[in-house]
């Protein structure tokens, strides 16, 4: 029997129905590397544990960018990993900050000294040979498609207006208007870098509705 689902806005969480599983490690195949998670399950109005999901506020920004395999300089089809669109949306970000102290304490309860990576983060600029924060810009979070094997997008887009399924490929970097739901599916628990990090919520972007801006050019003015 397949779990219930839920789907609600950022302005709904309440923390309270916020449900964390111990952790559990696994091995994937053909890798020495453990991984540790724990699952992410949300209550209804029945009490039943359901699949996480959130839908944003409609914004505009990039269709799907190529994520390229890690240290690579090579930007060919070869070297795609996964696919990332850019939220940011400052109301949003305020929710995801509450969220984010939800989930905190939710991890503070299983794990002692475990520091959660916020959702919502600065972009990286380079200062004296070095990448910081570029505070001038506000935060944004990158939302992952969800790819199967032989990077097949799992990630359903539909035209905004018609509500028509689309090919998402059509959408990767056209410019336009995006309303994505994204599934909280689990934490992860390793190593995050420097960052000082060392748990993150994986969010997966699982279906959205995009209309593609115009980017027609102008005609030049009659001459006089």
């Amino acid at each position: 029997m397949s779990r219930p689902t839920i789907c609600i806005k950022p302005q709904n969480f309440n923390v309270e129905l916020l449900e964390i599983k111990e952790s559990k490690v696994y091995k994937p195949k053909d890798t020495n590397l453990n991984i540790e998670t724990s699952e992410i399950l949300y209550l209804n109005d029945k009490s039943e544990l359901c699949d996480f999901y959130l839908i944003l506020p409609e914004i505009e920004t990039y269709g799907p960018s190529p994520i390229y395999k890690f240290n690579s300089k090579n930007k060919s089809k070869e070297n795609i990993q996964g696919y990332t669109i850019s939220y940011s949306h400052r109301g949003v970000e305020k929710m995801f900050d509450s969220i984010h102290d939800g989930f905190q304490n939710k991890i503070n309860e299983l794990i002692n000294n475990c520091k959660l990576k916020p959702i919502f983060n600065y972009r990286k600029k380079l200062e004296n040979n070095l990448k910081v924060d570029d505070k001038s810009k506000p935060k944004v979070a990158y939302l992952k498609l969800k790819i199967f094997k032989d990077l097949i997008i799992e990630t359903k887009m539909y035209d905004l207006n018609s509500k028509q399924l689309i090919d998402p490929i059509d959408t990767i970097s056209k410019f336009g208007l995006i309303k994505p739901m994204i599934h909280m599916s689990n934490i992860y628990f390793g190593s995050h870098g420097n960052s000082g990090y060392s748990a993150s919520v994986q969010v997966k972007l699982v279906k959205a509705y995009f209309e593609e801006k115009s980017h027609e050019l102008p005609e030049f003015p009659d001459e006089e």
